[in-house]
């Protein structure tokens, strides 16, 4: 538990320090593109919103996961982790949407860019680039340790933003000064690349995230490492009656049912019940194994 708490401190640290820089973009981006005709910077601040709202968010689940174990809810937390990953693809998705009509009508009528908010981006898009460069890399190695679903939603939009940052600064440098012709069609070019990356982050976030909200089973390799177990332990029970496993978080719950001998002691049934528990957990990381006396009428299912 100690360990839960000291990585919730790191990761609220982490959410304050980027919200700081965030904030602090977001409104120079928004004055940007009020001051300015570009939908490139259009694009940037609709990420930096996307990017802002991520961080909301990641604030109120890394409250959620410091807070003591609520009874009503037995099995933590951690579906919030997955919601709050697919709200964000929710988010990605109807951004996309929009920005695409909106860079629609400026590849039917391409104009050069201009406007004060035009030299506000070129002068800070590349600290930007390198600040999100920064976060991504330490939200990643943080996702590595916790293994975390709104820690990856967090690090796509990180990376994305980075890269928007230094697409962005040439972006407007050829789009302003247009160095050859058709260089007014780099603003809206660099705009469709963005909306791209908007949308393979939200199939990569669906992908991970929706089989956990709809408690997929544990991988065929790590069944094959429950049922090896469980052979190995053939005659610590009588009958196998069944198998149940969700994902919840970076958390793996395993329930495996089996029949023992009426005839032994209790204390016996639940030193071998240990014995399995602990030999299944060392296999499979993050995992919380159960072992449930059966009567045999009470299938689990794969």
């Amino acid at each position: 538990m100690g360990d839960l708490s000291d990585q919730s401190k790191k990761g609220k640290a982490r959410i304050w320090c980027g919200g700081i820089f965030v904030g602090s973009a977001w409104i120079l981006t928004l004055i940007a593109a009020i001051t300015s005709n570009s939908v490139a910077i259009l694009s940037d601040f609709i990420d930096s919103t996307l990017q802002l709202f991520s961080l909301i968010l990641s604030w109120y689940v890394e409250l959620r996961i410091s807070r003591k174990q609520n009874p009503l809810y037995t099995y933590g937390p951690g579906k919030i982790e997955g919601l709050t990953a697919l709200i964000i693809g929710v988010v990605f998705l109807i951004s996309s949407i929009g920005l695409s009509i909106v860079v629609f009508n400026r590849f039917m009528h391409p104009q050069k860019t201009s406007g004060a908010g035009v030299w506000i981006v070129m002068f800070f898009s590349l600290i930007f680039a390198l600040s999100n460069a920064y976060l991504f890399i330490q939200t990643r190695k943080e996702n590595r340790e916790r293994r975390r679903s709104h820690l990856d939603a967090e690090s796509r939009i990180y990376v994305t933003k980075s890269a928007s940052n230094g697409g962005l600064f040439l972006s407007i440098t050829f789009s302003t000064f247009q160095p050859f012709e058709g260089a007014e069609y780099m603003d809206p070019m660099f705009s469709s690349i963005v909306i791209c990356l908007m949308i393979i982050n939200m199939f990569q976030l669906y992908r991970k995230n929706l089989p956990e909200i709809l408690d997929e089973s544990i991988n065929e390799s790590s069944q094959l490492v429950v049922t090896k177990i469980l052979t190995k332990h053939f005659d610590a029970y009588d009958q196998y009656c069944g198998l149940r496993s969700r994902y919840s978080g970076n958390r793996v719950f395993i329930e495996v049912f089996l029949q023992f001998n009426a005839r032994l002691s209790m204390e016996e049934v639940l030193k071998r019940i240990k014995t399995i528990e602990k030999d299944i957990g060392e296999y499979i990381t993050n995992a919380d194994v159960t072992i449930v006396c059966s009567d045999g009428s009470k299938k689990g299912e794969l």
